[in-house]
């Protein structure tokens, strides 16, 4: 198949800008947040689904060896062929009236919390794309995946669920050591500089629990000679495993009791509504909602848990089991009063 250089460089010089915005990543981002299942889709040769005007079609003549040939398709290379082709996406997005969806030039990502939801979402776009007359290029499509490669980002499903909540709580005390180390720096320094101190530290440093340094713990000797001598040395690593395993389990008890304590009692019947408490992870946007749904009871699991029809992507469930402390009621109540006035009257 041969392909066409063409330097339309005189032509760009001369066409006007084009105003339309161009789409911003961290907006688009943040739309992504909530997806758990994502699939790309790719057009084929996706400028040239934009047809040129008649009269402009001079405009983009090239010769060759053979004739002289006029484009009657957008093509690569035009100046403003990106905010064109752009607008025109946008455009049937926002026809369509679609915010299952989000497009970045010619690739579209469709994003889903369920697996059954996600389907319904792909007909509906491989729907509009008849109706548009768009083709798009199945080797380049990629469908239903829980991460995926956008652009240059890759994305998942927000916060790794599946990890309950560890790996966001060792990043948020990286976070806070990195803020008070650029914080507290009389130089201006990158925090990428000091991330491998910062990680080192955290590895070296005695935990508040287990007493231990979680190198030690994992490596049964410390990355490091100390300079100076130690009075205290640290138990052999086996016997360090089972005191720092012991400390734990006193902490998680002596938690227990200051949990009760305070904890007040709710109750929940099959068929009550409510909404879930989403954990509030380190990258949490600040305005973000603290919970999601509504969602019903199906049944109660036990005194603490019970089942709600969330969709759960990573069992590939419409429900999940979850505890009553991450739960609260869903009301909807609308009032009307008989002696209701307007301002004015």
């Amino acid at each position: 198949m041969t392909r066409l250089c063409i330097d339309f460089r005189k032509l760009n010089a001369l066409c006007k800008a084009d105003s339309e915005p161009l789409p911003i990543m961290d907006s688009l981002l943040d739309k992504l947040a909530r997806g758990k299942l994502f699939s790309t889709l790719d057009f084929a040769s996706g400028y040239w689904h934009v047809p040129i005007h008649p009269k402009d079609t001079e405009k983009l003549a090239f010769s060759t060896n053979f004739d002289l040939y006029e484009w009657c398709r957008l093509l690569f290379g035009i100046k403003v062929a990106p905010e064109i082709f752009n607008r025109l996406i946008r455009r049937i997005l926002t026809k369509y009236k679609i915010d299952l969806a989000c497009n970045y030039f010619d690739d579209i990502i469709v994003f889903s919390s369920s697996e059954k939801e996600h389907w319904n979402n792909l007909k509906t776009i491989f729907d509009i794309c008849q109706k548009e007359n768009i083709k798009l290029k199945l080797s380049k499509c990629v469908f239903a995946q829980t991460k995926i490669n956008f652009l240059v980002y890759e994305i998942e499903e927000a916060h790794h669920p599946q990890t309950n909540g560890k790996n966001e709580s060792v990043n948020q005390s990286l976070v806070t050591r990195l803020k008070c180390k650029v914080n507290t720096s009389s130089t201006k320094i990158l925090w990428t500089e000091l991330l491998d101190q910062v990680c080192n530290e955290n590895n070296t440093t005695p935990h508040s629990i287990t007493k231990y340094p979680p190198a030690y713990l994992l490596f049964g000797l410390l990355p490091y000679q100390s300079p100076i001598d130690q009075n205290n040395y640290y138990e052999p690593v086996d016997e360090a495993h089972e005191l720092a395993l012991q400390r734990t389990i006193d902490y998680h008890i002596k938690n227990k009791i200051r949990y009760d304590a305070r904890c007040i009692e709710k109750k929940f019947n099959p068929g009550d509504l409510v909404v879930f408490e989403e954990f509030q992870y380190p990258n949490t946007r600040k305005l973000s909602s603290p919970f999601s749904g509504p969602y019903e009871i199906i049944k109660l699991c036990s005194k603490v848990t019970c089942e709600i029809n969330k969709p759960n992507s990573m069992a590939k469930k419409d429900s999940q089991i979850v505890h009553i402390s991450k739960l609260r009621c869903f009301y909807i109540y609308i009032y009307f009063p008989d002696n209701l006035k307007l301002s004015h009257e």
